[in-house]
């Protein structure tokens, strides 16, 4: 498979009053197009930290991280913007909807973004909400949907604008095992779409979904991964 991302020597130091603090150190990881790469480890592991990171959320304190043959860690914050609006999708575990906006117009915020017109983000908003079954919710609003629906409606969100990576921290976490089952059934089909999935878990169960998984101890990819 074609190499996507590629981690060498990545570090991630925060700054906490007068303390540094560590989540990344030194870590090498290679992740192929297309894969679907479960990373899991104890909390404080540098999990989350890890996912900003190839998401362009956040950059390393030292190390590299490229996409394909492109170093985003050389991107100014303007490239690495567009970079991130054009190629990757978030789906968290608190869903990060807009309460005043209906599913729909939460779904459309990227392309209005982006300046698409607005017949044009409509029509794809509802498109993406029959694909994760919620045609008929597309006009309530986040307090009106149940988490798993709401889920949903973030999945949608990070679809607007067709990225071929997706990037998933604990988007289970807030549901039960039978919703949480069909968010990661959707995200397997959109890695059989050949799209790059990365999910953040602790749950053993979910992490079987991907086609490989790695474990973060201490901020580094354990030995034997």
């Amino acid at each position: 498979m074609k190499l996507g991302f590629k981690l060498e020597g990545v570090r991630k130091i925060y700054s906490v009053g007068r303390s540094l603090v560590p989540a990344l150190r030194g870590l090498d990881l290679e992740i192929a197009t297309g894969e679907f790469l479960a990373i899991m480890g104890p909390s404080g592991s540098g999990k989350s930290t890890l996912l900003a990171l190839l998401g362009g959320l956040d950059r390393p304190s030292a190390g590299r991280i490229c996409w394909g043959d492109q170093d985003l860690t050389g991107f100014s914050e303007d490239h690495l913007a567009r970079w991130r609006s054009e190629r990757v999708g978030f789906l968290f575990q608190t869903f990060n909807l807009i309460s005043p906006l209906s599913a729909a117009e939460n779904v459309e915020l990227p392309l209005l973004l982006r300046g698409v017109p607005r017949r044009i983000r409509r029509e794809r908003a509802r498109q993406l909400l029959r694909r994760v079954g919620l045609a008929e919710r597309a006009e309530h609003k986040p307090t009106e949907l149940s988490g798993g629906e709401q889920q949903r409606v973030a999945l949608a969100r990070a679809l607007a604008n067709d990225p071929p990576i997706i990037l998933a921290d604990e988007p289970t976490g807030n549901l039960d095992s039978q919703v949480g089952a069909q968010v990661l059934a959707l995200l397997q089909e959109l890695h059989g779409e050949g799209r790059t999935v990365v999910l953040v878990t602790h749950d053993p169960a979910a992490a079987g979904y991907g086609e490989r998984a790695v474990r973060l101890k201490d901020g580094r990819v354990e030995a034997g991964n």
